[in-house]
């Protein structure tokens, strides 16, 4: 991410951006004082909030342990690819991991933390709410 922060970067060179194309993370002097910019952490103090996990001592392994819980009781074939582990033994050489079975059971999971009705309602959720864009082609797994 602090690369991606470099202002002699190219916008291109940039996976991921705000909608005005800037790096998420920057920082500038402004009348004389540092001034950081880190969106990536707004955005996900906002979820922390908009969930009601914003408390002391709570932050992103809290949170990805809450998700991993609920995606297991969802569908427990998918927790360990929703926890990126990687294969184990010769699986991963011969087997593809079943990567719309993950995007079903990460919608269910949106749902079931209240996010699927608000992007219902809100045109996409919160994760557009955050205007981020991503130079990730559309090719690669999500």
């Amino acid at each position: 991410m602090k690369d991606q922060g470099n202002p002699d970067g190219e916008p291109e060179d940039r996976v991921f951006t705000n909608r005005s194309g800037q790096p998420l993370l920057s920082t500038a002097i402004v009348n004389g004082k540092l001034k950081k910019s880190d969106a990536t952490k707004s955005l996900f103090w906002r979820l922390l909030v908009e969930l009601g996990m914003d408390k002391p001592g709570k932050g992103f392994s809290t949170l990805r342990n809450t998700a991993a819980t609920l995606i297991e009781k969802i569908d427990p074939a998918v927790t360990e690819m929703f926890l990126s582990h990687s294969e184990k033994g010769m699986k991963k050489h011969y087997a593809e991991r079943d990567w719309p079975r993950l995007h079903r059971a990460q919608v269910e999971l949106e749902k079931v933390l209240g996010l699927g009705r608000k992007a219902e309602g809100r045109g996409g959720g919160w994760r557009r709410r955050s205007g981020f864009r991503s130079n990730v082609p559309a090719s690669c797994p999500t």
